[in-house]
């Protein structure tokens, strides 16, 4: 079993990198904002944790197949945020950010520290000044 400093440390940076990039999210007026961003980041640290945790004791369980199975949980609540306004799909962006802020917690909850916090650097450079670029060119799209 992890000790605690680690366990706290590896929640309390996975809350705090998914909370950023949730604040990105809600300050650009999109859904899925700090909260689900946080639930999902800390959901994903979790489970990878204790799939860590069952892999040590048990020789026959593999961590990545519960990884495996956050990533399909991520893809269903993906689709529901995505819809479609005037033909056009909308939400994509926002199921992409959330598949990423899993992934982020699965790295952190792996112990992969750097890992999870250069990506949440990345997804934050990505949304705004990416974004910002690609809405100068082009109408209202997530």
């Amino acid at each position: 079993m992890t000790e605690f400093p680690d366990v706290f440390i590896r929640l309390l940076l996975s809350a705090l990198v998914s909370g950023l990039i949730g604040f990105e999210r809600h300050v650009a007026h999109r859904p899925a904002g700090i909260r689900t961003n946080v639930l999902v980041g800390l959901g994903s640290t979790l489970v990878m944790m204790l799939a860590m945790s069952f892999a040590t004791t048990n020789q026959f369980i593999d961590p990545g197949r519960l990884a495996g199975q956050v990533l399909t949980g991520i893809g269903f609540i993906g689709a529901g945020v995505m819809f479609r306004f005037r033909g056009e799909p909308h939400g994509i962006t926002t199921a992409a950010t959330i598949f990423v802020v899993a992934c982020i917690g699965l790295a952190i909850g792996a112990g992969e520290y750097m890992l999870g916090v250069l990506t949440g650097v990345i997804v934050l450079i990505t949304l705004r000044i990416v974004g910002s670029l690609e809405h100068k060119n082009q109408p209202d799209h997530d």
